[in-house]
């Protein structure tokens, strides 16, 4: 099953927090994962849960979705900088990598079994 950005967007609105995604963004994501290590390559249909200075990092070369959250403070330039934001989330909670992944992991779990679950009725 796919999952769309408005399945993120809809999850992650009760917190606080800013998102850099375009809404011409019509992609879907097949899974969420932690941020894997530097000599992996990002995959296009995942999000990756991370620290905003790693998804900072990654950004410039990869077309990924990113959910971060704060390890450092956005300096003007980088805040006006659209390319170097684009398709970020930032969490402006003080919550760990790792709630952030479950909390993403627990409502594609849910709608992949109520997806399945329709699909035998």
């Amino acid at each position: 099953m796919l999952f769309t950005r408005n399945t993120i967007f809809a999850l992650l609105c009760r917190y606080r927090g800013k998102m850099y995604v375009s809404a011409e963004d019509k992609r879907s994501y097949q899974w969420v994962s932690l941020l894997p290590d530097e000599e992996e390559p990002l995959r296009q249909n995942m999000v990756y849960v991370c620290r905003l200075s790693e998804a900072l990092r990654h950004n410039r070369e990869s077309d990924c979705l990113f959910v971060c959250i704060y390890d450092r403070f956005l300096s003007e330039e980088e805040r006006e900088d659209e390319q170097l934001l684009r398709n970020i989330i930032i969490i402006e909670e003080n919550r760990s990598l790792s709630w952030v992944l479950n909390l993403i992991q627990d409502r594609f779990y849910e709608l992949e079994a109520w997806g399945t679950g329709c699909g035998r009725s």
